[in-house]
């Protein structure tokens, strides 16, 4: 359905399929940057990337989603002017009434050994825990019932992936689907070693524990050796958890990415799980909850959009519907869980992208977090 109309957008852009062409064959193998989060730590700009699809059949997902081969998806579509947008998503078409899908994702925690005698185990005490980083996400506001009620609206008590998706098609989950929901069952892997060549890798020293940093090429190699010796099904979400773990890229470090590979399509992602004070704003689920949003909305990265600009930092447009990059670093508030205290990064809704105006996500935002008061822009 359309979500807004702006002809005098939509007639600089680009046919699609150009578009995808372009981002397809130019970022195949390094992920695509976000916008920076803010560190003292280390001397590139620290950044969460998407990696698009890879020797995946994007004709045939929805199909092999219905049969159980991999996740379930929808897709949906907006206007603006004569272009139409194209989009798929995780679980099922909020539109269509009330439906519940329940996405088993699986934890791998990495623990890794580095040259200099360095380990950074995820299940291993955090600095200043007594639990482990493991132990932190299962029982952390994207696994466990928690309240959201942005702006005073309940969303519902539930994970927050599914609160931001809720709230982003409030239009309909507020009306004709109250019980929509997109949920995760959780389950955990035993920890996988992986020992990290002398020139691939190294650390330096943290707020708290030392910080780990790793090529990006030879670390999602490994990653993609375990989706196979682990016998990973291709209708679950992967996600590799790292402690402190960052990826060296050219000009980059990542704290996180996401992406899908093979037919069927395993969506698979990696998050660092990090002390607090590593980022200007938190640390812990700061990069997971970013990259499990993007995955919700995006889990193909394939998703294009009009261009859009971070607004904190202008100029350099994007054009892939990934939510957590125009609001990179900010919060929604912190949320005190089992005793802990979390950092959920911020999420844009689609009218953002879409430059709807006003939002028909929740309260009329364009974020869960109501960073931003207009839609997406680029200069």
């Amino acid at each position: 359905m359309p979500w807004g109309v702006n002809t005098m957008r939509g007639q600089f852009l680009l046919p699609m399929s150009v578009v995808l062409c372009l981002f397809v064959c130019v970022c195949a193998i390094e992920p695509v940057p976000a916008q920076s989060l803010t560190s003292i730590y280390t001397d590139k700009p620290i950044t969460l990337g998407a990696v698009p699809a890879q020797d995946v059949d994007l004709s045939r997902v929805q199909n092999d989603g219905a049969a159980g081969l991999t996740l379930p998806t929808w897709s949906g579509a907006f206007r603006i002017g004569l272009v139409n947008y194209h989009y798929t998503m995780l679980g099922s078409d909020p539109a269509l009434g009330s439906a519940t899908t329940l996405i088993t994702a699986v934890l791998i925690p990495l623990k890794m050994i580095f040259s200099d005698g360095t380990i950074l185990d995820a299940t291993a005490p955090v600095f200043g825990e007594t639990r482990s980083s493991t132990r932190l996400v299962q029982v952390s506001p994207l696994f466990q019932q928690t309240n959201f009620s942005p702006g005073g609206t309940n969303v519902g008590t539930t994970e927050y992936i599914d609160a931001f998706q809720r709230a982003n098609f409030w239009s309909f989950v507020s009306t004709t689907s109250p019980n929509y929901h997109v949920r995760f069952k959780l389950v955990t892997t035993p920890v996988q070693a992986l020992t990290v060549p002398l020139a691939d890798g190294y650390t330096l020293q943290g707020p708290g524990n030392r910080l780990g940093y790793v090529n990006y090429s030879w670390y999602d190699g490994q990653l993609r050796s375990l989706l196979t010796r682990l016998g990973v099904r291709s209708n679950t979400l992967a996600i590799f958890l790292g402690y402190n773990i960052f990826q060296n890229s050219p000009g980059f470090v990542y704290a996180g990415y996401h992406t899908a590979v093979g037919n069927p399509a395993q969506v698979y992602m990696s998050a660092g799980f990090f002390d607090q004070k590593v980022f200007s704003y938190g640390g812990d689920i700061i990069a997971l909850s970013h990259e499990m949003g993007e995955t919700m909305d995006d889990p193909f990265v394939s998703n294009i959009v009009p261009a859009w600009s971070n607004p904190q930092q202008p100029g350099t447009c994007s054009n892939l519907l990934e939510v957590g990059d125009p609001v990179s670093g900010l919060g929604i508030g912190i949320f005190v869980v089992n005793g802990y205290s979390y950092h959920p990064e911020d999420l844009a809704f689609l009218p953002w992208f879409a430059e709807q105006v006003p939002s028909t996500s929740v309260n009329g935002w364009y974020t869960f977090g109501n960073n931003y008061s207009l839609p997406a822009t680029c200069p």
